[in-house]
């Protein structure tokens, strides 16, 4: 028995020799079970912000995990704080810029998600504005797809839906989702398909929906001031709301209810939410400039002005109604001899009659130029009447000839009508000018993330 000891003692000798005891891979399975760890762990925090540092002492315990670079090459890494944000989320990178992502300064979108529920209406509002191909061959009555108008919203809706709920990419639908914008019939065998959206106008779609997602946005912002105004105007509730369509109208109500309310108004454009405590009472420095209207509303002029017969809300109400709605109650006595009775106070003693009528109809005419409706039908009609001519300059005439390429562009733009003018037309006048002046265009430059 001692021999065969001796003989198997010899045998593994001979092995561990050969094929080594087991240990030589010790550092591999160590590395292993250190990699099953999460690396986020295992690394050390890489800041590339900037780094406050007191004292020797600091700058050493932050050299070796900290790591610092310029701004300008911060921003030409992509290692900002947005560029982080933008690598994070699994939406495109444009979606998530304000403006084009080839921009150096590209700024982040910080709009809420949308909103599942307003896509009918988002849908409804888009396509009375994508072209006008969808104009004339699906909203005009014996047009040639009108039968087809219901597909149509449906399609926008849905393109809506991708768009902006689930931030798809205008070319991924086009390629693969197009089935969804196009409209397939069953009982025709070849020709069946009708393409309800071209690329071009799913591009619009997508401009669009950014328009109406900010149009929400900012219709909330103004209901949440009107609401703290802690008013109730009919006028502004039932003629003014259910007319704003645009970003410019919101713009036009909200000023509207600044100048109307501004005594009203305690401090309407700050943020607030509804678990907030009341906010202690603050000094705000208003602006030192008063414009003559504000002064003219303190004093009795104002009164002046409603005497006048008619208020601007009920002007505006009339010029849009097929028949007055209000008519005018006209004092018994001439207008002069009505504001004489407002010359013996004290903001008006010693002012002028004249001057005194004059303020009044300085009154109503600011509010008519400031009324939201009037500013907005006074918009479409510029838009739909205005006409547009090119003058060519000295030295333009002398270079464009007959025969020059851009002389058709000179020509046709001619008392044209906005509505009809090319953006190609736009480009053709704008680039025979960059010519003109001998103008370096530069190229675009490759963006890193690209």
């Amino acid at each position: 028995m001692l021999h065969e000891a001796q003989f198997f003692h010899s045998a593994w000798d001979e092995i561990f020799e050969v094929f080594g005891d087991g240990t030589d891979y010790d550092w591999a399975l160590e590395e292993d079970d250190a990699m099953a760890v999460d690396d986020i762990t295992m690394k050390p925090e890489m800041k590339y912000q900037d780094v406050s540092v007191t004292s020797a002492s600091d700058w050493i315990l932050h050299t070796n995990t900290l790591k610092v670079f310029e701004p300008s090459e911060i921003r030409a890494r992509l290692l900002t704080e947005d560029d982080d944000y933008i690598r994070i989320r699994d939406i495109p990178e444009r979606m998530q810029l304000v403006n084009s992502s080839l921009s150096e300064s590209a700024t982040m979108a910080t709009h809420s998600p949308f909103d599942i529920s307003e896509l009918p209406a988002a849908s409804e509002w888009v396509a009375l504005r994508i072209s006008r191909r969808v104009e004339t061959d699906f909203f005009l009555s014996g047009s040639k797809h009108f039968d087809l108008l219901r597909e149509l919203i449906v399609a926008v809706q849905t393109s809506l839906d991708y768009l902006l709920c689930q931030n798809l990419e205008v070319p991924y639908i086009w390629t693969h989702r197009r089935d969804y914008i196009s409209h397939f019939d069953p009982t025709v065998a070849r020709g069946g398909s009708v393409e309800l959206l071209t690329r071009d106008e799913l591009w619009r779609v997508y401009i669009l929906g950014q328009k109406y997602r900010a149009l929400v946005e900012r219709k909330k912002q103004m209901e949440s001031a009107y609401t703290r105004l802690n008013i109730t105007d009919e006028y502004f509730e039932n003629d003014i709301q259910p007319a704003i369509d645009s970003i410019e109208v919101v713009a036009d109500a909200t000023e509207w209810l600044s100048m109307r309310y501004k005594d009203q108004k305690s401090d309407a454009n700050a943020l607030r939410f509804h678990d907030d405590a009341e906010p202690e009472e603050r000094k705000i420095k208003m602006p030192s400039r008063i414009s003559a209207y504000e002064m003219a509303k303190k004093t009795p002029v104002a009164r002046l002005a409603k005497d006048f017969g008619l208020s601007s809300q009920d002007i505006v109400l009339n010029f849009f109604a097929e028949r007055k709605r209000t008519f005018p109650e006209d004092p018994d006595v001439p207008p002069l001899a009505y504001a004489e009775q407002y010359t013996d106070m004290d903001s008006t003693r010693g002012i002028p009659v004249e001057d005194i009528l004059k303020r009044a109809r300085m009154i109503i005419s600011t509010e008519l130029g400031r009324d939201p409706l009037l500013r907005k039908e006074m918009r479409m009609w510029f838009k739909n009447a205005a006409l547009i001519s090119v003058v060519p300059t000295d030295k333009g005439i002398n270079k464009i000839d007959d025969h020059h390429k851009y002389y058709v562009s000179f020509v046709i733009l001619q008392s044209s009508r906005i509505t009809f003018i090319k953006i190609s037309l736009e480009f053709q006048v704008s680039k025979g000018q960059a010519d003109l002046s001998d103008e370096r265009v530069s190229s675009i430059p490759a963006h890193p993330r690209c």
